[in-house]
């Protein structure tokens, strides 16, 4: 969808959310709103969005001020949508399970975690095993990702940015 269809899609909808016909909506239906848009947002991630309004005692919010907080939260529930899942990691990593015991072998995850164009360097490989506690021949599959994937949720949820 194009930027402008999208803008013009929010409007339309914050319209029919707009009781009183003066282009704003009660902070109440703001969550609502959200997810008639499509985003399937948790209550953790839209509190602190009403919070703000609320301390400032504004029952209603403008369109001017609901679209930049939608588009924040689309950017942020974008990115989750093209992360792979846990699951995802565990399943392909299975593939390198010969003997379907849950375990992959050091060798074969760094050379998994190198391949490609992309891949980790010999560096930041040895400090994954290292930051995840998987040292020695035989590595949990179920484990080493649940290990990774937590660190990346405190990493992304700390709001560190090295802009």
């Amino acid at each position: 969808m194009k930027v402008e269809e999208e803008k013009d899609r929010v409007y339309e909808l914050f319209s029919a959310f707009d009781s009183t016909h003066d282009n704003t909506i009660a902070v109440s239906e703001v969550p609502v709103l959200i997810r008639v848009l499509g985003l399937a947002i948790k209550e953790s991630d839209i509190k602190p969005l009403l919070k703000n309004w609320t301390d400032k005692n504004e029952e209603r919010v403008t369109y001017e001020d609901f679209l930049p907080v939608y588009h924040a939260l689309k950017e942020k529930y974008d990115k989750k949508a093209n992360n792979p899942t846990t699951e995802q990691f565990i399943s392909i990593l299975s593939l390198y399970d010969y003997q379907g015991q849950g375990i992959i072998t050091q060798q074969e995850l760094s050379r998994f975690l190198g391949h490609g164009t992309e891949g980790l360097s010999e560096r930041e490989i040895n400090n994954l095993f290292h930051s995840t506690s998987a040292l020695g021949n035989e590595i949990g599959i179920s484990d080493f990702v649940r290990s990774v994937m937590e660190d990346q949720e405190i990493f992304n949820e700390s709001n560190v940015s090295f802009k």
